[in-house]
């Protein structure tokens, strides 16, 4: 089955990196946010702090992995698909 992920080049306001996904039929929000110190938002969300050095990955809205680099990122999504 075909996944299809498409995050946005760039953070929002509140320092999420968005994006969709599809994993065949299924479709998943994704966002991630940046380590602190690759942070840019202007406004923090209560509960939703930059890890000093993780990029922390949120499936609908659910927190799933914390990884060191942005590129592990989409092969923890893949891992989350394995274990559903």
């Amino acid at each position: 089955m075909e996944t299809n992920i498409g995050l946005k080049p760039l953070p929002d306001g509140y320092g999420f990196i968005y994006g969709q996904a599809w994993h065949g039929e299924q479709h998943f929000t994704i966002n991630v946010m940046p380590p602190a110190s690759q942070w840019t938002g202007q406004y923090k969300l209560e509960g939703y702090e930059p890890h000093e050095t993780d990029w922390i990955l949120y499936v609908d809205g659910e927190e799933i992995a914390r990884v060191r680099e942005r590129s592990a990122v989409e092969a923890m999504f893949q891992k989350f698909l394995q274990g559903r």
